[in-house]
């Protein structure tokens, strides 16, 4: 599809209007999702779970999957935020979140709320806010036959620090390439460091001692040479 005929004004309007049917669309899918699980239908095809369904039979992925079914319930169980899915308040991400951080369903109705109109990093920052959960960083696992999946937990002013030097380098980096350039130029750092020869300082301490019976006092100067490393 040619869409560089159509005007600017008029691709941004036809794009939002776009949007908003999808969403709408999404709802429609939602309850369908759901009536379809009440009546094991997936069954009929062969599939062992609603799960297994929306991945090879409707081609979802499997995080995409698990979003829209997670949605469909909480849809059954809360018919009031359909239309805030419709408008773009709640997203499909925000309360499979909800779902995660939140165990008591009687809760989660009051903590949606919370979270509407926020994005996916704001939704989990409140989250742990409302929770007092810290989710734990999973072990280091290998992912190819040259890379390693890591988790490191970074505090809102370490990751703004990194973000702040990726701009400063002007590079679209990727995170290993981020950390590969900060340990090169810290190693560079220290081997220059650490080629210095050791510096003296003279350093002169000046005691001062009273005699008690003169009431006089002397002053004694003692030198002595300090090797900093």
């Amino acid at each position: 599809m040619r869409l560089n005929h159509l005007a600017n004004k008029i691709l941004l309007s036809d794009t939002k209007k776009l949007a908003s049917s999808e969403r709408v669309v999404i709802t429609k899918l939602l309850h369908h999702l759901k009536e379809i699980e009440r009546r094991k239908l997936y069954h009929e095809l062969n599939y062992s779970s609603l799960f297994a369904y929306c991945v090879r039979e409707l081609g979802y992925s499997e995080s995409g999957a698990q979003r829209r079914i997670v949605a469909a319930r909480a849809l059954a169980e809360m018919p009031e935020i359909e239309p805030k899915i419709e408008s773009g308040k709640l997203t499909l991400t925000n309360i499979s979140l909800v779902n995660d951080f939140i165990e008591d369903k009687s809760q989660r109705q009051e903590v949606l709320k919370e979270v509407e109109g926020l994005t996916k990093t704001e939704c989990e920052k409140r989250l742990f806010e409302i929770t007092g959960k810290e989710k734990k960083p999973g072990k280091a696992k290998r992912i190819s036959k040259d890379k390693i999946q890591e988790v490191y937990v970074l505090s809102d002013e370490t990751m703004a620090t990194v973000e702040k030097l990726k701009d400063l380098l002007g590079k679209n980096l990727s995170m290993d390439e981020l950390v590969q350039f900060m340990a090169k130029e810290a190693m560079k750092s220290l081997k220059r460091m650490k080629s210095l020869p050791p510096a003296k300082v003279d350093t002169t301490v000046t005691m001062k001692t009273s005699n008690v019976s003169t009431s006089r006092q002397r002053t004694r100067t003692i030198s002595f040479n300090q090797r900093l490393i």
